[in-house]
């Protein structure tokens, strides 16, 4: 089956070139010219990832992305950010509001495609274990979803990949650098403190007591308990 994405871009040289560059045995692009009518696309179709430019000539990249984020039935979408703005701060940013990757234009096609495969490989987990139940936590790759104490809870993808590999993980200390790099595909030059806040934003929604199973080590990075320890 061909992997569905959306661009939502408003330059029409640009979207002509990415639905011709992008392979059709692969991937199936549709189009949206304005962040409202990406986001209307979004909704109603739930494509396999999003291909977002942060300049639109309503809601900017950066709204529809949280919009998106924000959205129980959307969270889990992947949006990879396609953008001229290099800034680091720009960059963090779209990270921290659940962006799964930030490319900047001009760039290689070949770059594209790469990050796009990569984000869906990330997304599509690659793990033996298909349930993960730890402290009263139930975590399924299957059906990406995540139950606390036998109630639904929403988290974004980038929340559901970061207790996933704590949880995998569980009795092991985790750097910020390792887990930045493992689940946002970025160098360490981009910033750590987006793992800070995707971690801050997971223990709220997670609730204090079972919070407590993730640990914070200054100035290292955080470990999930190993059964209860």
């Amino acid at each position: 089956m061909k992997t569905r994405i959306l661009l939502i871009e408003d330059d029409p040289a640009l979207r002509k070139l990415l639905k011709e560059a992008l392979p059709e045995s692969i991937f199936n692009i549709e189009t949206a010219e304005t962040g409202r009518e990406g986001l209307d696309t979004v909704v109603k179709k739930k494509p396999d990832l999003v291909l977002l430019d942060w300049n639109l000539p309503d809601l900017n990249g950066y709204e529809v992305c949280k919009y998106i984020k924000q959205n129980k039935d959307c969270a889990h979408i992947p949006i990879i950010m396609v953008t001229v703005y290099s800034e680091v701060n720009r960059k963090v940013s779209a990270l921290e509001i659940g962006a799964d990757d930030y490319i900047t234009k001009p760039f290689e096609i070949e770059e594209l495609i790469a990050r796009v495969k990569a984000v869906l490989r990330r997304r599509s987990g690659g793990a033996p274990e298909d349930v993960i139940n730890k402290a009263g936590i139930n975590l399924n790759l299957t059906t990406y979803s995540v139950e606390v104490e036998k109630k639904p809870l929403i988290l974004t993808a980038k929340e559901f990949d970061l207790l996933y590999v704590l949880m995998k993980n569980a009795g092991r200390i985790l750097t910020r650098e390792f887990l930045l790099e493992r689940i946002w595909g970025y160098a360490v030059d981009v910033s750590t403190r987006t793992v800070d806040v995707h971690i801050r934003r997971l223990r709220k929604k997670l609730g204090i007591k079972v919070a407590n199973n993730i640990q914070t080590f200054r100035g290292v990075g955080y470990k999930f308990k190993e059964d209860g320890r």
